[in-house]
C-alpha cells in the first residue's frame, strides 16, 4: 500500500461507522438492541472474512480491485461498529440498577480498550491473516452470545410486551420479589406519555423540548470526545514514541504498553463514575487534557530546550485522562438521558456525528500538520521540530477547554437519577431533591 492508501484504509472505517449509526437507529429501535448486537456482529464478520479473503498489495504498489476490496471491508466493519454503538452502550443502560449504572455503562468502553488491546498484542506476533481469523471467531461466538442474553426489558415494555419484559427482569435480577416493583416503576415512566404519543410521528417525538436538549447535549460531548484530539495523539504515537525510542520493535511494545495502560485505567474508573458522578470525571478529563496538550504542544514549539520527557509524559497523561473519564461517560450518558421511545435514533444521530468527526481527525491531521507547520518537513519531528505539530494540539486543547464549561454549565447530572427525574431537569425543573424525599 501507499501512504496514502495506508490513511484511507485507517480511516474509511469510520465512515462505515458512521453510515452505521444512521442505519442502526431505526432498527434498533423497531426491532430491540440483541436484535443490534446481532446485526453488528454479522457486519463484523463478513468485513473480517472479506480481508482474509484478499491479499494485500505489497507497500509502493496496488491492485484496484484489491484496494476496493480492502475499502469494502472496511467500510462494512465500521457499519457493524456503528451498530454497536446504538445498541450496546443503551443495553447496558437499560439493564443495569441506578447505583450501579455507570459501573455496568463502562463496560462497553473495557470492551472497546480491551479488544485495541489484543489487537496490538497479538499483532507483535502475528500477521494480519491470522489476525483477522482470531476476530472472526471472536464475531462469530458474539453472535452466538446474543441470542442467549434477554431483550432489555425498558425496550419490551415500550412494544407493549410485559410478560417478555418481566421475564427478561427475572433472568437479571437476583431475586424476583424485585422484579414487580422495578417493572411497575418502568411501566410508570414509559405510560407518561403513551397516551399523547401514542399517534405521533418520530420527528413529533424528537422535537419536544427536553428530548431535543438531549440530543443537542449528546452531540455535544460526542465533539468534545472527537474533537479533543484522541485519534491524532493516537495517529502519532510511534512518532511520539519515537522521540524517546528509536528502535522500531521497541516503539512497538512501548505502544503496546500504552494500550493496556488505558485498558487498566478504564476499568479502575468504572467504580469511581458511581461514587464521583459523571460530570466529575468528564471536568478532571478534560482539564487533564488541556495540560497534557499544553506539555505536548510546548515540546513540539521548543524542542531545543524542552526535555523529551514532557513529550512522553503528555502523551501517557493524555491517554490516562481519556481513558477514565472522556473515553467512556459520554457513550453511556446518552443512554441515560435519551428517551426510550426515540433513543435508537437519537443514539443514531450522536454516533454518526462522533464517526464522521473520527473520519475528518484521522483524515485531516497531516493537512493541519503540514497547514501549520513552518518547517520543510512536517513529518521529521526528530530532528528540527515543526510548529505544525504544536499548533495542532494547541487546537486541541482548545477544544478540551471549551468542553470544560460546556460539561460545567450544560450537562446535567445523571448519577442516581431515573429518566423521568432527569427528563424535569431537562425541561427547567430542578425536581430531583423533591422527588428523592
Amino acid at each position: 500500500m501507499s501512504d496514502d492508501q495506508k490513511t484511507w484504509f485507517g480511516s474509511v472505517i469510520n465512515l462505515g461507522a458512521g453510515l452505521g449509526g444512521v442505519l442502526g437507529g431505526f432498527p434498533v429501535d423497531m426491532f430491540g438492541k440483541r436484535t443490534g448486537m446481532i446485526v453488528a456482529n454479522t457486519f463484523l464478520l463478513v468485513g473480517y472474512l472479506m480481508i482474509l479473503l484478499c491479499k494485500a498489495p505489497s507497500f509502493g504498489h496496488s491492485n484496484t480491485q484489491q484496494m476496493t476490496q480492502f475499502y469494502a471491508a472496511r467500510v462494512l466493519q465500521g457499519v457493524g461498529i456503528g451498530f454497536v454503538c446504538c445498541s450496546v452502550g443503551n443495553y447496558q443502560v437499560e439493564i443495569s440498577t441506578l447505583p450501579l449504572r455507570g459501573a455496568i455503562g463502562t463496560c462497553f468502553q473495557v470492551g472497546v480498550v480491551a479488544g485495541i488491546f489484543m489487537v496490538y498484542f497479538l499483532g507483535l506476533w502475528i500477521r494480519y491473516e491470522s489476525l483477522s481469523v482470531i476476530v472472526l471467531v471472536v464475531n462469530a461466538v458474539g453472535i452466538v452470545f446474543a441470542f442467549t442474553i434477554p431483550e432489555s426489558p425498558v425496550w419490551l415494555l415500550s412494544k407493549g410486551r410485559k410478560e417478555e419484559a418481566e421475564a427478561a427482569l427475572k433472568r437479571l435480577r437476583s431475586s424476583d420479589s424485585q422484579v414487580t416493583e422495578i417493572l411497575e416503576k418502568m411501566e410508570s415512566e414509559l405510560n407518561q406519555d403513551d397516551v399523547e404519543e401514542s399517534s405521533e410521528s418520530v420527528i413529533e417525538k424528537m422535537s419536544k423540548a427536553p428530548r431535543m436538549k438531549a440530543l443537542m447535549i449528546g452531540v455535544g460531548l460526542m465533539f468534545v470526545q472527537q474533537l479533543s484530539g484522541i485519534n491524532a495523539v493516537m495517529f502519532y504515537a510511534s512518532k511520539i514514541l519515537g522521540t524517546v525510542w528509536t528502535d522500531d520493535d521497541t516503539v512497538n511494545q512501548v505502544a503496546v504498553g500504552v494500550q493496556a495502560m488505558q485498558f487498566l485505567l478504564t476499568i479502575v474508573a468504572a467504580p469511581i463514575v458511581d461514587k464521583a458522578g459523571r460530570k466529575a470525571m468528564l471536568t478532571i478529563a478534560s482539564v487533564g487534557l488541556v495540560f497534557c496538550c499544553m506539555a505536548m504542544s510546548s515540546y513540539y514549539f521548543w524542542a531545543s530546550t524542552v526535555p523529551k520527557g514532557i513529550l512522553i509524559l503528555g502523551f501517557y497523561g493524555y491517554v490516562a485522562f481519556f481513558s477514565m473519564g472522556m473515553g467512556a461517560v459520554p457513550w453511556f450518558i446518552m443512554g441515560e438521558i435519551f428517551h426510550p421511545e426515540v433513543k435508537g435514533i437519537s443514539s443514531a444521530i450522536a454516533t454518526m456525528c462522533n464517526w464522521l468527526l473520527s473520519f475528518a481527525i484521522t483524515k485531516t491531521v497531516d493537512t493541519f500538520v503540514k497547514a501549520f507547520s513552518t518547517n520543510s518537513d512536517p513529518s521529521d519531528i526528530n530532528g528540527e521540530t515543526p510548529s505544525g505539530h504544536g499548533w495542532l494540539f494547541v487546537m486541541y486543547g482548545s477544544v478540551c477547554f471549551l468542553g470544560v464549561f460546556f460539561i460545567r454549565f450544560v450537562l446535567p447530572e445523571t448519577k442516581g437519577k431515573s429518566y423521568a427525574v432527569l427528563e424535569k431537569e431537562l425541561m427547567g425543573r430542578n425536581s430531583y431533591a423533591e422527588i428523592s424525599k
